[in-house]
Formats: C-alpha cells, structure tokens, sequence
C-alpha cells in the first residue's frame, strides 16, 4: 500500500484533490494507493482556529484519512514523520503556494517557500517521492519547474464544477505509484 499525503492551505481543494486519487485508486486498482492525510497549512494562530473549525465539521462526515494543522513551525517535522517511515512508502503531492497571504518566511523569494525548502533538504530518496502543483498560473509552474523539476510538477489540468483536478498521468509521478506498487508485492 502507498501512502499519499495532500498538503495545501485550502482544505477544499485537498479534499477535491483526495476524492480525485480516491477514484484513480478505484480505477486502476493495481496501484494499491490510498491517502493517508491531508496536511492543512495555516500561518498564525487566527488562521488556525478558523481551519480547525472547519476540520471538526469535516471530520464528522466518514472519511478514510486524517487532517493534520501543520505551520511553519512544524512543518519538517510532520512531513519527515510521513515520508522517512520505512514501513509505510509514502508519496508527497504539495500546493506550491502555502504562504500566498503574507509569504510569511518567504519573503518574496520561491526558493525560500516552507514547502521548497522542505524538499531541497530532504533525503534524495524522499524528494523522488515529493510533487508539486499550482493553480495559480503558468508563471507559477515555470518557477515550480525550475525549484524542482519539471518531472515533479503535476500540472493542474481543470477545475470543472468548482472542483481542482490534476492531471495524474504525469510521467514520473505514475512511474513511482507502479514502481512502488511493484516493490509492495514483489
């Protein structure tokens, strides 16, 4: 089983982004995937109390996968409790822009963006195993593929009915769901 964990600060577009996988997982089911979490990034503490009120409320719906608040603060080390555990392969799929409120860290430059350092610092084997998106448009991705790569940015394809998607079919990324898939039950 793959692990995938969704981080992005706008919990609809997690959750659209979860359902999407959920139907890929029933579509291919040969990828053995399923996500695990969704990590909510918040920026100060008003920010937080408002996410946290709306995960209590989402939370009592039946979902298969848990919501974690994650800041600035304590971002290396959620992501590192998920990507360094040996015993669960994870998968990493992050919004490019956590901080687009007051790029609080930042400071204007997207190398210095909480989400890129985390992978620029991370163990080789965890980066292959990180993407990105951003649906805030083609400059956005440019730079994105510049940060990280471009054979670790999925590309938003649409938002159809007020619902993000992406296009999974990226090369790299279904190399690693197979790939990983294959050394599960091989």
């Amino acid at each position: 089983m793959i692990n995938i964990v969704i981080v992005e600060d706008k919990l609809k577009n997690a959750m659209d982004l979860a359902m999407q996988l959920k139907e890929l997982a029933a579509e291919r089911p040969e990828l053995d995937i399923r996500v695990k979490a969704i990590c909510l990034f918040y920026e100060d503490y008003k920010e937080k109390d408002e996410k946290e009120k709306a995960v209590s409320r989402i939370l009592r719906e039946d979902h298969d996968y848990e919501v974690k608040l994650v800041s600035l603060y304590d971002f290396d080390d959620v992501m590192d409790s998920y990507m360094l555990d040996q015993e669960n392969p994870t998968i990493a799929i992050m919004d490019f822009l956590l901080e687009s409120a007051t790029d609080r860290g930042a400071r204007g430059i997207a190398a210095r963006r909480v989400n890129i350092r985390y992978i620029r610092s991370a163990e080789k084997e965890a980066q292959d195993r990180i993407w990105c998106y951003t649906t805030s448009g083609r400059y956005n991705v440019e730079i994105l593929c510049e940060l990280i790569g471009q054979e670790h940015v999925l590309k938003a394809d649409s938002i159809r009915n007020g619902r993000l998607f992406l296009n999974l079919e990226n090369t790299s990324f279904m190399a690693a769901l197979q790939g990983e898939a294959m050394l599960q039950t091989g």
